[in-house]
């Protein structure tokens, strides 16, 4: 499996066809998608506008979470990626999470998918320890991937011991912690003694590592520079990221689920109150429109702002310019008051 991945979440439209093209001619060769995301066509588009055929490029998407109802809608959910992704089967089918439930049951078809051609590899993402175990209890082969939140700032030494243990691959989600730790800890410093960004220090770690990390973004020269190559941290320099470890999550949806009981969700589909699903989308919903984006709520916020400021400003300059005014014109600053009143009362109305 290559190291060199692209999560395309968010990567919709013009943008995100140009991103992903522009990620496959500079050598990624792993795209990380999912039927949530509603990007697998602009990936299909990008591979063509690179012009990179079928067989050179890593395809990875997931089971749609509510699929998980039952068996016929998770075959459904793969079938409608391999339409968007224009082929006939994915290099790595992943189960998106642990709370989708029925896991039992689903990650069995998913085996079987696998037996069918329609898949060559089958993992998981957002899974721990306790929940690998009860597949492994249950009898069943064990993933071949996790794909789950690990970076500098949350490293989970507990669950990637047990990948190595047990030969699962660790797939980073969020290599970066979606930018929320840059400029907060020794990390910077770090990237400033060696003169390099902090994300390349982030993934750069990750691919020593010997982990997968997906790296997203939608800007042309990140992308690039998102490769980290060209460099290696010395063994004090990893010592160095090891204690940056604090456990901080990026993602506060999804990457707790690692957490929950597996009786909770290896033959049963959780009621949504157990794992925070039941409250409202506070984020952008993953290209499904829900809720608002955080530059979209900024936006909004200073727009608030710049009308507030503009009447607030107004009422103040207009008794201002009115006692100006009657003074130039010689009637006095008792008439300029008098108008100043007039403007002020006129304003609050």
């Amino acid at each position: 499996m290559p190291q060199l991945g692209l999560g395309s979440g968010g990567l919709e439209g013009k943008e995100g066809r140009e991103a992903i093209c522009t990620a496959l001619r500079a050598g990624y060769r792993l795209i990380d998608t999912a039927l949530f995301y509603r990007t697998e066509t602009e990936i299909a588009a990008g591979m063509r506008m690179a012009g990179v055929k079928r067989d050179e490029v890593f395809l990875c998407t997931k089971v749609l979470q509510k699929a998980h109802a039952a068996d016929a809608q998770v075959r459904d959910s793969l079938k409608e990626s391999l339409r968007n992704l224009g082929t006939n089967y994915v290099d790595l089918y992943i189960i998106h999470n642990p709370r989708a439930g029925r896991i039992k049951e689903v990650w069995s078809l998913l085996l079987k998918l696998r037996e069918e051609g329609l898949c060559k590899a089958v993992g998981v993402s957002n899974f721990g320890v306790a929940q690998l175990e009860g597949l492994r209890q249950a009898g069943l082969e064990l993933p071949e991937v996790n794909q789950i939140e690990v970076h500098c700032w949350r490293q989970l030494p507990e669950v990637t011991a047990y990948h190595a243990q047990r030969g699962i691959a660790t797939m980073c989600m969020a290599p970066l912690a979606r930018g929320r730790m840059l400029g907060r800890s020794d990390l910077a410093k770090m990237a400033e003694e060696m003169g390099r960004t902090e994300a390349e220090l982030a993934i750069r770690w990750s691919l020593q590592q010997g982990y997968i990390p997906i790296r997203k973004s939608i800007n042309s020269e990140r992308i690039l520079l998102n490769m980290a190559d060209g460099f290696d941290l010395a063994e004090s320099q990893m010592e160095r990221i090891q204690r940056l470890n604090s456990g901080f999550m990026s993602c506060t949806m999804a990457s707790p689920c690692y957490e929950l009981p597996w009786e909770l969700v290896a033959d049963n589909i959780p009621d949504p109150a157990t794992w925070g699903g039941d409250r409202k989308s506070k984020g952008n919903g993953k290209g499904h429109g829900k809720g608002k984006s955080y530059q979209q709520k900024d936006a909004e916020h200073s727009i608030v702002v710049l009308e507030w400021l503009k009447a607030y400003v107004g009422r103040l300059l207009g008794p201002f310019c009115a006692v100006l005014l009657y003074s130039l014109l010689g009637y006095g600053p008792v008439l300029g008051v008098l108008a100043a009143a007039t403007a002020m009362v006129t304003l609050t109305a």
